[in-house]
């Protein structure tokens, strides 16, 4: 028997206004972006009838000082943000060939590891969406809507300039291994942010722990908040392991941030400030 891993029906759209008339005439259609979670899902289980392929949209592939179209790649937003947290964790993710196709907009949009859009939520990342229910723009929309209503697609994203921002991961050591925790802090004069992402669970953004770093407190005492402020199931086996790791990444990233010296290159982390 043969099996055909690809849609009967590819719809090719080349604007964004030529892909919402394509969508109401197939609104079953399954929207992909770059295909680096879409086409292996393909592989293991039922492929869709049609699909409808944004690849094409260039006004959706733009990079911007603060903020992206949702097709921008990994590479490139690695390439024009080197020492911001977003282009940090754009670069941690996978190899050359997968980063030139994945795109913004699908990891903040799959929000699973979602290692951008962990370091998104601390830029004060919102989006700009079509929501597919009532056929309209939508402005503004905060980077959590984002990660559960699956009737709206990402068109841009926009975040806040400025301020000291770093990210690191701890992956399990192999390749293509799992995240155990991605975590990224933001730091200006008057704001503190905090933000992990975990197996399980959505990125969010950690108000306790933030505040306790605007207050003053140390790194040691502002990753025990975080660690304590996470949701997880405490039934798993991992939990502790997972809370462990994530504190000590929220301590040596503020440590970086308020520039004391700090080892944050071992393993499979990766930091930027």
């Amino acid at each position: 028997m043969i099996r055909v891993d690809a849609p009967r029906r590819l719809l090719q759209p080349r604007s964004v206004d030529e892909a919402m008339e394509m969508l109401a005439e197939h609104p079953d259609a399954v929207i992909v972006a770059g295909g680096t979670l879409a086409v292996p899902a393909w592989r293991a289980g039922p492929v869709p009838e049609t699909a409808l392929c944004l690849g094409a949209i260039r006004e959706l592939a733009y990079t911007a000082e603060a903020g992206c179209g949702a097709l921008c790649s990994l590479r490139e937003i690695a390439a024009r943000h080197p020492d911001a947290a977003w282009g940090s964790a754009a670069a941690s993710i996978g190899g050359p060939a997968l980063r030139e196709l994945a795109t913004v907009g699908g990891n903040v949009v799959a929000a699973s590891p979602g290692c951008v859009a962990v370091a998104l939520l601390v830029a004060e990342a919102h989006g700009d969406a079509f929501d597919l229910r009532s056929r309209r723009r939508i402005h503004r929309v905060p980077l959590v809507e984002l990660f559960i209503n699956r009737n709206l697609l990402l068109l841009s994203l926009n975040w806040a300039p400025g301020g000291h921002t770093a990210f690191a991961k701890a992956a399990v050591r192999a390749a293509g291994g799992p995240n155990i925790a991605s975590v990224a802090v933001r730091r200006t004069a008057a704001r503190a942010a905090v933000a992990v992402g975990m197996p399980g669970r959505l990125p969010a953004r950690l108000p306790s722990a933030e505040k306790c770093w605007l207050a003053g407190e140390g790194p040691a005492e502002v990753a025990a908040q975080a660690a304590a402020e996470l949701t997880l199931n405490d039934d798993a086996p991992d939990t502790r392991h997972g809370r462990a790791v994530a504190a000590t990444l929220v301590r040596r990233l503020i440590v970086r941030c308020e520039g004391r010296t700090a080892d944050v290159t071992g393993g499979r982390q990766r930091s930027a400030t």
